[in-house]
């Protein structure tokens, strides 16, 4: 540290912050009648500091730096409070509709501040099935039954099954809630699954200490009964599965326990049990995250081949120029107009493919993917996406405001080894225009193109 009264240097940076010992040496100068501009000459500062430094000295009698008041508050105490008793009444709600309900309509950061404030947070909601109150008796009453040793010395002799589906489409999109650290499972905060499956494939497994079964599939139940619903999954379905895979692993004295699935508690079912002579075991209603099966689930099994199928692959049984060379065609690349009087154009790109796996993207724009495989989805801003044989993409881009260019080029590119650089568009070009009503979009196909996609274009508004 310098010495009181020692020269300052003049690396001093600029505009920075004057120390307490500088403070007391212009004091000191000015009290010994030094002029202000010689001053700011010795201590290498503007002369409106030598005057402020002498006008803060006077009115509060010290040399350190006066505590900074911040940032002005923007948004009153009320607006906060409400935001975080609105927040508390609907915790469902997303940022964007607590800003569409306040009234000074604060930004997502704003609103994630007033949260904080108050110690809350936006948290991904738990899962849960709905439950009755008598349900959730008889599920602590199993629970606690279990804990007993006398059931801890059986768990060699219990088979524990469960039926899963692979499916196109989740049945429950995540939801965010908003919450303290402890409220993880309160009511009102849960997330409500309900059973409802789109198109899939079910298939059946079954654990036990020390031991597996196969993974089955199941057949749908094409019989008379079930033709009005296209096939579906039925008590037959269920015992084919048991036949083909439980029956060799099952001993006597071994305790078989399945859920309350309306195919597992049919008449025919515990008539098939009993001929077997099959100990079901009794399983609480509305608990399938009690099967230790459960988690087994999300792991890849050994058995996943059986679900894919056994297909042999041999490469070089496709003709050499599928795979390794490319042919340049020689079309008009497809020109899509647009009026520059436009914020947004959709385009639909569908993959007409079967090895190149090109990804798509827009020179100087990004795109909004809204819709996977006509499935709407949370929109997603990616600068370029790959597609494969036969997906389809709605995809949505953001005209420039003031366009000051002739043609933007719509590239796709081959992920393979078969890729040609070419100063020549891949694909095609977006182009500003100012579009007359008769005017439509114009493309030119290639028939030629080893990987054409579809695109197809419409302005939004």
């Amino acid at each position: 540290m310098r010495r009181f009264g020692t020269e300052i240097s003049g690396n001093r940076r600029p505009g920075g912050e004057l120390s307490s010992e500088a403070r007391a040496a212009i004091i000191y100068a000015h009290e010994c009648g030094v002029s202000p501009t010689k001053m700011a000459t010795e201590f290498n500062v503007a002369r409106s500091t030598i005057y402020s430094t002498i006008k803060r000295f006077r009115e509060h009698q010290t040399l350190k730096s006066l505590p900074r008041s911040g940032a002005p508050r923007v948004y009153r105490y009320s607006t906060i409070k409400y935001t975080c008793l609105l927040a508390r009444r609907e915790p469902w709600l997303s940022l964007s509709e607590l800003s569409a309900r306040i009234p000074s309509h604060p930004s997502r950061s704003a609103i994630k501040r007033f949260l904080r404030s108050k110690f809350l947070q936006r948290y991904r909601a738990r899962r849960c099935i709905p439950i009755s109150r008598e349900n959730a008796r008889k599920r602590v009453r199993f629970c606690r039954n279990w804990r007993a040793e006398r059931y801890n010395s059986q768990l060699q002799s219990f088979i524990f099954s469960d039926e899963c589906s692979v499916q196109r489409i989740p049945n429950l999109n995540g939801q965010y809630v908003t919450r303290l650290r402890g409220e993880a499972y309160r009511q009102g905060m849960v997330q409500v699954k309900a059973h409802v499956k789109d198109i899939c494939q079910m298939v059946w497994a079954g654990i036990w200490l020390g031991g597996r079964t196969k993974l089955v599939i199941m057949e749908r139940d094409f019989s008379e009964g079930q033709r009005g619903r296209g096939g579906g999954y039925t008590t037959k379905s269920y015992l084919k599965a048991l036949e083909e895979e439980f029956i060799e692993h099952y001993e006597p004295g071994t305790i078989f326990q399945q859920d309350n699935a309306k195919i597992h508690r049919s008449y025919v079912a515990q008539r098939w049990f009993e001929r077997h002579g099959i100990h079901v075991m009794e399983w609480p209603p509305r608990s399938p995250d009690l099967n230790p099966i459960e988690p087994v689930w999300r792991c890849s099994p050994p058995g996943i081949a059986e679900i894919e199928g056994k297909f042999q692959f041999n490469l070089s049984a496709l003709p050499p120029a599928l795979a390794y060379s490319c042919e340049a065609t020689n079309t008009t690349p497809s020109v899509f107009y647009v009026s520059n009087t436009d914020r947004w154009v959709s385009f639909n790109f569908i993959l007409g493919a079967s090895v190149q796996t090109p990804i798509v993207s827009i020179d100087d724009h990004d795109m909004w993917i809204y819709a996977a495989d006509g499935q709407f989805v949370q929109p997603q801003r990616v600068d370029g996406m790959l597609i494969f044989s036969a997906q389809r993409y709605s995809v949505l881009v953001r005209l420039k405001d003031k366009p000051s260019y002739d043609a933007y080029t719509m590239r796709f590119s081959n992920v393979g080894g078969n890729q040609i650089l070419s100063p020549r568009p891949c694909f095609g070009t977006l182009r500003a225009a100012r579009l007359t009503p008769s005017r439509q979009t114009r493309t030119h196909s290639s028939t030629r193109l080893a990987a054409r996609p579809i695109a197809q274009s419409s302005p939004l508004t």
